[in-house]
């Protein structure tokens, strides 16, 4: 099993095993978030690259350049999370985005006209800890902060292109409640608004580099 897999079966693990503690808790406590929504994944571009070869004198001519990208894309994102306690969670994630690698050539030396190929791909599964600072909270909003990693897999629609990596993430929302509740089986439900900085590592990537990626998402959560 590669590292990137260990990474993300491990973290969802956790999430897992953390549940068993939390439903052991006060029937007056929320003990299992579910959420499902959309997210949102920014572009990550790619270093230009020159396609060259021998030319007199031992030095090399440029034939053509391609400049490549994985587009920015929306998705579906559904959640688990379990309260360790008041305000420290964990929660494993899996989200399913459908963008496209694009190269597009440019600069041949015979005039050729500009061409852009493209191929869809998907993604990735991650789990965390979400820090809900008390004193942040008001009658309706519960704002937190949240970091983790995952296991990234990336595959075109013929499945002859499969690649593996790793991500990180951290950033910021907050829950918009539009119920709550001590009693009966549902406690609460509402929005979830997420914003997030995403390292890939990796995957489809053309260079060995992590790619930095603006990512976030909405989604209707129920608390149990």
């Amino acid at each position: 099993m590669r590292r990137g897999q260990r990474i993300g079966v491990s973290l969802a693990l956790i999430t897992l095993l953390a549940a068993v503690p939390a439903l052991a808790q006060s029937e007056r406590r929320e003990r299992v978030e579910l959420a499902a929504g959309v997210g949102i994944f920014g572009p990550m571009p790619f270093d230009a690259v020159n396609a060259t070869q021998a030319a007199p004198g031992g030095t090399r001519r440029v034939l053509f350049v391609t400049e490549s990208a994985l587009g920015a894309s929306a998705g579906v994102a559904v959640r688990a999370g379990v309260p360790l306690t008041r305000v420290v969670s964990v929660e494993s994630t899996l989200s399913l985005n459908q963008t496209r690698l694009s190269t597009t050539v440019t600069g041949d030396v015979e005039r050729a006209p500009t061409v852009t190929a493209s191929e869809p791909v998907q993604y990735l599964v991650e789990a965390g800890v979400l820090f809900r600072p008390m004193a942040w909270r008001t009658p309706r909003l519960e704002p937190f902060i949240t970091a983790g990693a995952g296991y990234l897999r990336q595959l075109n629609e013929g499945l002859t292109l499969v690649e593996t990596g790793q991500s990180w993430y951290g950033g910021a929302g907050t829950h918009y409640w539009f119920r709550r509740r001590v009693t009966g089986r549902i406690r609460s439900s509402g929005l979830r608004f997420d914003l997030r900085v995403s390292v890939l590592d990796r995957g489809v990537a053309l260079d060995d580099g992590p790619h930095v990626v603006p990512a976030g998402g909405v989604s209707v959560f129920v608390r149990f």
